[in-house]
C-alpha cells in the first residue's frame, strides 16, 4: 500500500540494502519528488552503478555509501544535485581497481559540494583517492566546487593504519 504514495516521497534518510541491483537504483532514479537521499549498498552485483540521463530530476542531496563497484554518471543525469557526499569501501575480493571509484562527475551541472571518503587495504588508499580526485576535476565548475576527499587505509586486522586528505 505505501508505495502506491512512493511518488510523493521527498526525503529518503536512510535506505539500507544487502544488494543494489541497478534495476533497483533505476526505480529511485524515476521517483519525481525525492530531493535527498541516503543509500547504504553492502554490495552490488554490476561493476558499474550507472545513473542514467534524467535520472533523479529533482535530487538535490546523494548520500551513497557502496563497496566494489564504480558510480558512473550519464549526461544529463541528476540536474539538480548540489551535494554529492560518497563513502566507497574496496575491500574485500575482487577490489583490484584500475579505474576511479566514480566517473562522469563533469556531468552533474548543479553540483556545489563533493565529498569522498575512501576506505582501503593498507597501499591502496592514496592511489585510489588520486583517481577519484582525477574524475572529479574534470568537472567544468571545479575550482568553484567545494572538495573535501579522505582515504582510510586499513590492515588484515581492520584496523585504521594510514589516513589522509588528499
Amino acid at each position: 500500500m505505501w508505495m502506491a504514495q512512493a511518488n510523493r516521497l521527498a526525503y529518503l534518510e536512510m535506505l539500507q540494502v544487502a544488494q543494489l541491483p541497478s534495476e533497483d537504483i533505476q526505480v529511485l532514479a524515476q521517483m519525481p519528488c525525492l530531493g535527498h537521499l541516503r543509500l547504504q549498498a553492502e554490495t552490488v552485483p554490476e561493476k558499474s552503478i550507472i545513473i542514467r540521463s534524467n535520472a533523479f530530476p529533482v535530487l538535490k542531496q546523494f548520500i551513497f555509501s557502496y563497496r566494489l563497484s564504480c558510480l558512473m554518471f550519464e549526461p544529463g543525469a541528476m540536474p539538480r544535485l548540489k551535494k554529492l557526499d560518497i563513502t566507497y569501501d574496496s575491500r574485500g575480493p575482487g577490489s583490484e581497481h584500475e579505474v576511479s571509484l566514480v566517473a562522469g562527475v563533469e556531468h552533474l551541472a548543479s553540483l556545489e559540494e563533493v565529498f569522498v571518503v575512501v576506505n582501503a587495504k593498507h597501499g591502496e588508499g592514496s592511489k585510489l583517492g588520486y583517481l577519484c580526485r582525477e574524475s572529479i576535476q574534470r568537472h567544468p565548475r571545479y575550482q568553484a566546487i567545494k572538495t573535501n576527499l579522505r582515504y582510510d587505509e586499513y590492515n588484515d586486522e581492520n584496523r585504521i593504519v594510514e589516513s589522509a586528505d588528499i
